[in-house]
C-alpha cells in the first residue's frame, strides 16, 4: 500500500524552499525555473552544447563502462543511452551525492529515481527527444567521513582506511572486511546474503571506489538506463578549462556567489554555503589541497603551505585540467557545461545552496537548470500503520516534524486546542460584560478586567493540572506513538537519512519492488508499506 503526500500538506521544507517550490511571492525573484513546464524553452537554451561535447562526453562514458561484456551492451539500457548521448535530440537530468560505501543512505536512491520518473514523464510528454537520467558520482570529495560507515539495524560498521585526496579513487579492498563483519552480526537467510555477495563481487573486482560504485548503480538501477557518471577526468576538465583560468585571474566564483547571497539574506532567506576566494582544490601528491589567494599573483595550497604563483597555475590549468577541482561553488557550473543537461534534483539543503549560484550562471554565460526538489518516501509495515491509525491519526501525520509533531500529539491527548477555544470563548465573554458595564458605569470595567485575570489564571491552572493527569493516564499510549514515530525519525532524523540502502534492499528480498513502482508514479512523498 502507499499513500502519496504533498510537500504543501507538511513542514518538513524551509519556508524558503517551500516557497520555491510552490512559486510564492517570497523567492519570485529568484527567477529559477522549478517544473517542466517550459521545457522546451530550457532545450532551446542547451543547443550550444556541440557535437564535439557529445561525441568527446560519449566517448569517455564508454571508457567508464567498459566492464560490461559485449554481450550485455547489446541488452543495456545504459549502453543505448551512452550513444544516445551522441544525439543531438537528447538531454540529461542530473542528480548527484558523495559516493557512499553500499551507495548510502536511502536518500541517495530516492534521487536516483526521482530522475528516472521524470525522465520517463518527459518522454511521454515530448516524444521527439531523449531524456537521460545521470547520477553524477562526487568522486573529487575528500570528505572521506562522509561516506566510510553503513548502518544496518541501529549498529554501525565502520571503512577503516587511510585517506585524504579524492574519495574515487581509494581501493576497496579495506571494504571486503566489512561485509564479514556484517554477515557474522546478523543471521541472513540465503537470499538476504545474497544483497551482500553482489556488493562483494562488485568491491573485490573495481580498481577503485568509483568503478565499484558505478557498476553498484549498473546492477540495481540499470535497467532504468542510469549512467553513472565520474567527471573527475581530464577529457572533460579540458572544457572546463577557461572557467579555472577565470577563477584564478579574478576570483569571480567568490564574488559573484558572495553578491548574490547578500541579496538572498536581505529577503530573509537562510544561505548554505559560504564564498571562499577561490573556489578550487588542487590534487597534489595524492592529496586534495584547497587554493587559497595570497595576493593578486600568488596562492597557497592548504593545508601544505605550498606556493604558486598564478601563472604556474595558469600553465598547470593549460596541460594538465585533471589536477584542478572545483569545490561546491563551481563544482555545479562543471556539470553544467559538460553535459546537455536540464534539470537538476536535490535535496531541500541542495536546492537553497544552488539559490545562491544564479549570478554564478549569469556572469559564466552558462544556462541556469530547471531546479527540481527530489521525491522522498517513508517505509513502515501494514502492521505499523494500522497500529497508528488504530491510535487515533492520520496517515499522513507520521510524516511531521518532530517539532510540529509534539504539538498535534499533545493536542490530541489532552484536548489543548479545546482549552484555546473555550479560553477565546471566554474572552469574548469577557468583553461582552465589560461593553455592557461600559454603558451604565465606565469605571467598573477596570475591576472587571482585573478580576477576570484572576480566572482566566485560576483556568489555565486547573486545566494544565487536568493535563498533567491525562497524560499520565495515557502513559502506554504516547509510548506507543513514539515507539512508532521512531521508525520514521530515528534519533529525530528523518527515516531516509538513517536507513541505509544495504539494509533496505535486504529488507526489501521479501517484498520486490514496491520501491521502484512507487517513484516511476513520481510522488513527491511517500508512505508505503509491505
Amino acid at each position: 500500500m502507499t499513500i502519496s503526500v504533498s510537500h504543501k500538506e507538511l513542514d518538513i521544507l524551509s519556508p524558503a524552499v517551500k516557497s520555491f517550490i510552490f512559486n510564492e511571492a517570497e523567492t519570485k525573484f529568484l527567477q529559477i525555473p522549478n517544473d517542466f513546464s517550459k521545457v522546451k524553452e530550457q532545450i532551446e537554451l542547451k543547443k550550444g552544447f556541440t557535437q564535439n561535447q557529445r561525441n568527446i562526453l560519449a566517448d569517455e562514458m564508454e571508457r567508464q563502462y567498459s566492464f560490461l561484456s559485449e554481450s550485455e551492451k547489446i541488452n543495456s539500457l545504459v549502453w543505448k543511452n551512452i550513444q544516445l548521448l551522441r544525439q543531438s535530440n537528447s538531454y540529461t537530468l542530473t542528480t548527484g551525492q558523495q559516493i557512499h560505501i553500499f551507495l548510502g543512505p536511502m536518500y541517495v536512491p530516492h534521487k536516483i529515481m526521482s530522475a528516472v520518473a521524470n525522465c520517463i514523464k518527459l518522454k511521454e510528454e515530448n516524444p521527439e527527444y531523449e531524456f537521460i537520467p545521470i547520477f553524477w558520482m562526487a568522486t573529487e570529495d575528500h570528505d572521506f567521513e562522509e561516506i566510510r560507515s553503513v548502518k544496518l539495524w541501529n549498529k554501525e560498521f565502520v571503512w577503516n582506511e587511510e585517506a585524504g585526496g579524492a574519495t574515487g579513487e581509494l581501493s576497496c579492498n579495506n571494504i571486503l572486511p566489512i561485509i564479514e563483519q556484517i554477515r557474522s552480526s546478523f543471521n541472513l537467510k540465503a537470499e538476504e546474503n545474497e544483497i551482500l555477495t553482489v556488493f562483494e563481487r562488485f568491491y573485490s573486482n573495481s580498481q577503485n571506489l568509483s568503478e565499484a560504485t558505478a557498476k553498484i548503480v549498473n546492477h540495481f538501477y540499470g535497467q532504468f538506463g542510469v549512467i553513472a557518471l565520474d567527471a573527475n577526468k581530464g577529457v572533460l576538465k579540458n572544457f572546463f578549462k577557461p572557467f579555472i583560468i577565470k577563477e584564478l585571474e579574478e576570483g569571480f566564483a567568490y564574488q559573484s556567489v558572495k553578491s548574490f547571497s547578500e541579496i538572498i539574506k536581505s529577503k530573509g532567506i537562510e544561505t548554505q554555503i559560504g564564498a571562499r576566494d577561490t573556489a578550487l582544490f588542487l590534487f597534489e601528491k595524492g592529496k586534495r589541497e584547497r587554493i587559497d589567494r595570497i595576493d593578486k599573483e600568488t596562492f597557497k595550497l592548504s593545508p601544505s603551505g605550498k606556493l604558486y604563483s598564478k601563472q604556474d597555475l595558469i600553465e598547470l590549468t593549460e596541460n594538465h585540467p585533471e589536477l584542478f577541482s572545483p569545490n561546491v561553488a563551481l563544482r555545479p557550473l562543471y556539470e553544467e557545461v559538460i553535459l546537455p543537461n536540464l534539470a537538476y534534483f536535490g535535496g531541500a539543503g541542495e536546492i537553497a545552496y544552488w539559490f545562491q549560484l544564479k549570478e554564478l550562471f549569469k556572469q559564466s554565460d552558462i544556462p541556469y537548470p530547471i531546479l527540481m526538489l527530489r521525491k522522498m518516501a517513508v517505509y513502515l509495515t501494514d502492521k505499523l500503520i494500522h497500529s497508528w491509525e488504530e491510535l487515533g491519526f492520520e496517515t499522513k501525520e507520521i510524516l511531521l516534524s518532530p517539532g510540529t509533531f509534539q504539538e498535534v500529539m499533545a493536542d490530541k491527548i489532552t484536548g489543548n486546542s479545546q482549552y484555546i477555544r473555550l479560553e477565546n470563548e471566554f474572552e469574548l465573554f469577557i468583553q461582552k460584560i465589560c461593553d455592557t458595564s461600559y454603558s451604565i458605569d465606565p469605571h467598573s470595567v477596570k475591576s472587571i478586567k482585573t478580576v477576570s485575570k484572576d480566572w482566566k489564571k485560576n483556568l489555565k491552572s486547573h486545566f494544565d493540572n487536568l493535563a498533567q493527569k491525562i497524560t499520565e493516564q495515557n502513559a502506554s499510549r504516547i509510548r506507543k506513538i513514539e515507539k512508532i514515530r521512531s521508525v520514521v525519525y530515528p534519533d529525530k532524523k528523518i527515516q531516509e537519512r538513517e536507513l541505509s540502502f544495504l539494509e533496505f534492499k535486504i529488507r526489501e528480498v521479501n517484498n520486490k519492488h514496491i520501491f521502484q513502482d512507487t517513484y516511476l508514479n513520481s510522488l513527491e512523498i511517500s508512505v508505503h508499506t509491505d
